[in-house]
């Protein structure tokens, strides 16, 4: 352990000393009424109440509760009898030493939360901020071994969606046993922490002294959580991704389960405490494997003990690193064994090989592109989890983690034979969907299509794209639909008439009455009008069933006809899966922008059917060369037959948004704007770098297309000349402090000073 550690945790012993309680010296009460020690009623509460009574719990006297939101989120302290809140001198509260991230160590036993986070595009959540910054993961190792353990939420840092369409996906670029993450924002760590206390009030007293003693009271809580973590009635499997997320969902918790775990457990089968250590990895070159300024050139994020974190810069296909889980401690000194487990990632691209006692694995991982964290789930990330585990013969321990996170502002494009082609940096997300489905819009659109006068430029475009029996089956379901859209326009329509038409009579007698009351006419008058306001607001309220009948009427044509546009059994005439299978043909056709301009044009002139990102694409393209515009039209730079891969991936990238944002703005959504990126893990990147290789597929350079200005590269990274005698030149990588960006800027080599002439 460095030193940096022992002080640490030398300050978490001193810290520790104002403090009272702790479980060896615990005075529980022989009367079971005095016994009540958790008092919100839970079934997790009786079972404390009714251990701690047969004095087989250690309740919660030297057990400390730390809230850093300023009461935000705070608990109530009187629901847990003996336990302490961390105090703060006012001297520290002038600070804000109370506030925000844990910058100490707190007294042993201590469960915290925070409910506090900046933007995403600011510093994110807290657990962000650790995982991103050295010293913060060292001072959450040290939490971690000091029985410091905290609860904070994601925010918007781990939701469904990219680039704010809705959320971001996963951002955290690592995963670690040291903190727990909520999901949700304010108030979603509350559940943890009740169900944490409550789990540690149930160890019995031998028990927790010993885990205290030995500094494993939060390896333990995790290994507890994680046992009893997901979805009621579903198989559990504590070797698999759902058990170790990177996020928890309060919904999954079952604090009964954790008590009566905890309560069960026994001093000489404790969970044994994971320890992780590098053997050997592959390295990477700045300059030449991976580009970034000085302060990001390293492919490790991080190394502590129980998690292990890689970011993937560099451009070999693979990555491999051994690690050993050797120096596992059992306190019981039991025999330990060993596991290692694909938590997440593609298990094609993902190999583990372990020695013969399991006790160390090589690992080696492809470069992955952004995945669902398990099948199903709407949330993306870029990150492979490996889990490590030992077991004693009676429990798992907390797992390990072995991490790699890939950057989101790069797309990687190989050849069938896997030789890399193209990195592309500024990349953008190529996820698409349906917007919800609502008849207004789909039936806007199919008519455009079907227009019985002149043709809307969107049939026309079509015509020219899809095959006839696309076109007929389309027109078949416009005309199927297009009798109950006019049925559900006139009910609404003579909703709207019959509303206007008692409206207007409340109106009118209103003004009425209140013109004879400012011109003090006589109380006759008065009184006719009153009896007027009277007699429409009457009919207004008698015609209120009607207009219920009527609005239930167009309701239940509105239902039908959208059930009808996304009936989706194969074979059907569901509008949404003629688009669903349509939409891909668009995009993969190669020539369908070069050969359809004159009738892209014509749409794009019609309302509703532009994007200044199409423009901005465009421009994009032709400076990095695929595209060449002559004459005031675009052509490819390559033959569409012979088009090399990343070329295509890029005309891709144009045909979703032109399918997007032009052919069908109404009912397809896409996330916009470059992908986001942490910019404490990688830097800003605008070019494409296209590899050459020689006849064994090693990589001889790259060109660099950067602004539309191609840059040749040798296979060390330098600059080559436009003249073959001039030598190639050194690169240095920095910020350009205008734009934000990182630039490649050639070396100017000092000159040797002139030697003073003689006198």
């Amino acid at each position: 352990m460095n030193r940096f550690l022992l002080r640490l945790l030398a300050a978490a012993t001193l810290a520790g000393a104002p403090f009272s309680g702790s479980a060896q010296n615990l005075d529980l009460p022989p009367d079971p009424q005095a016994a009540m020690i958790c008092l919100d009623g839970s079934p997790a509460a009786s079972l404390l109440n009714q251990w701690f009574a047969q004095r087989t719990a250690a309740g919660f006297e030297g057990v400390h509760y730390d809230n850093r939101d300023g009461g935000h989120s705070d608990i109530k302290l009187e629901t847990y009898q003996g336990l302490q809140r961390v105090p703060y001198p006012d001297d520290a509260r002038q600070q804000k030493l109370h506030l925000g991230l844990p910058n100490t160590l707190l007294p042993p036993i201590t469960i915290g939360n925070c409910s506090m986070a900046s933007g995403v595009h600011r510093a994110g959540s807290l657990p962000r901020i650790f995982y991103t910054t050295p010293q913060g993961m060292r001072l959450l190792f040290a939490q971690y071994l000091s029985d410091n353990l905290h609860v904070y939420p994601e925010h918007r840092d781990h939701d469904p969606g990219t680039n704010g369409s809705p959320g971001y996906g996963d951002l955290y670029p690592a995963n670690t046993p040291y903190l727990i993450i909520s999901q949700g924002s304010s108030h979603s760590d509350r559940p943890f922490v009740h169900a944490l206390i409550k789990t540690v009030g149930a160890f019995r007293p031998e028990v927790r002294h010993r885990l205290e003693e030995r500094r494993l009271i939060a390896p333990t809580l995790q290994q507890i959580l994680r046992s009893h973590y997901g979805p009621a009635g579903q198989p559990f499997d504590y070797l698999s991704g759902r058990s170790h997320p990177t996020v928890f969902e309060a919904g999954f918790l079952d604090e009964t389960a954790m008590v009566q775990a905890a309560h069960d457990m026994e001093i000489e089968t404790l969970p044994p405490l994971m320890h992780l250590s590098v053997i050997r990895e592959d390295s990477a070159t700045a300059g030449i494997d991976y580009f970034e300024p000085e302060h990001l050139r390293s492919e490790t994020l991080f190394d502590t003990n129980s998690a292990i974190a890689r970011i993937y810069r560099t451009r070999a296909g693979t990555r491999s690193i051994t690690v050993s889980a050797r120096q596992s401690i059992d306190i019981n000194n039991h025999e330990l064994t060993y596991h290692w487990a694909l938590l997440r990632g593609d298990p094609e691209r993902v190999r583990i090989r372990c020695s013969r006692d399991l006790g160390q694995a090589e690992i080696t991982v492809a470069h992955h592109g952004r995945r669902a964290i398990h099948e199903g789930a709407p949330i993306s990330s870029g990150r492979v989890d490996i889990g490590v585990f030992a077991h004693n013969g009676h429990h798992f321990s907390a797992p390990g983690f072995v991490t790699f996170f890939f950057l989101p502002n790069e797309t990687r494009i190989y050849d069938t034979e896997e030789r890399l082609l193209e990195i592309h940096y500024g990349t953008e997300s190529q996820q698409y969907g349906l917007r919800p489905v609502t008849a207004e819009p789909w039936m806007h659109m199919l008519t455009k299509l079907h227009s019985r006068e002149q043709p809307h430029p969107l049939a026309e475009l079509l015509k020219g794209t899809c095959d006839q029996f696309t076109i007929d089956r389309l027109a078949a379901i416009h005309a199927d639909l297009e009798a109950s859209s006019n049925e559900m326009s006139a009910l609404t329509h003579r909703i709207q008439a019959r509303l206007s038409e008692l409206d207007n009579a409340m109106d009118t007698a209103s003004k009425r009455l209140k013109g004879l009351q400012e011109s003090q006419a006589d109380t006759t008058q008065l009184t006719r009008a009153e009896a007027e306001l009277n007699r429409a607001q009457a009919a207004r309220h008698a015609a209120q069933p009607e207009i219920d009948i009527l609005e239930k009427d167009r309701n239940l044509l509105a239902h039908a006809l959208e059930e009808s546009l996304q009936s989706g059994e194969p074979g059907s005439n569901a509008a949404t899966l003629f688009i669903e299978e349509l939409i891909p043909e668009i995009i993969a056709n190669p020539r369908f922008f070069v050969g359809n301009q004159a009738k892209i044009a014509r749409l794009r002139a019609d309302p509703g059917h532009d994007s200044p990102a199409i423009d901005s694409l465009l421009r994009e393209l032709v400076a990095m060369n695929v595209l060449a515009k002559v004459a005031g039209s675009y052509q490819l730079t390559e033959d569409a037959h012979s088009l090399r891969p990343n070329d295509y991936h890029h005309l891709r990238r144009l045909h979703l948004v032109l399918a997007t944002d032009a052919l069908f703005p109404e009912i397809i959504e896409r996330p916009k704007g470059h992908n986001y990126f942490d910019p404490r893990v990688t830097s800003d990147k605008r070019w494409r770098d296209i590899y050459q290789h020689d006849g064994n597929g090693e990589i001889t350079g790259w060109r660099r297309i950067e602004h539309g200005r191609i840059t040749r590269y040798d296979a060390m990274g330098r600059i080559l000349a436009p003249i073959e005698e001039q030598n190639p030149q050194e690169v240095d990588y920095r910020i350009d402090i205008s734009t934000g960006q990182l630039s490649a800027t050639p070396r100017v080599e000092p000159t040797a000073s002139p030697s003073p002439a003689p006198n």
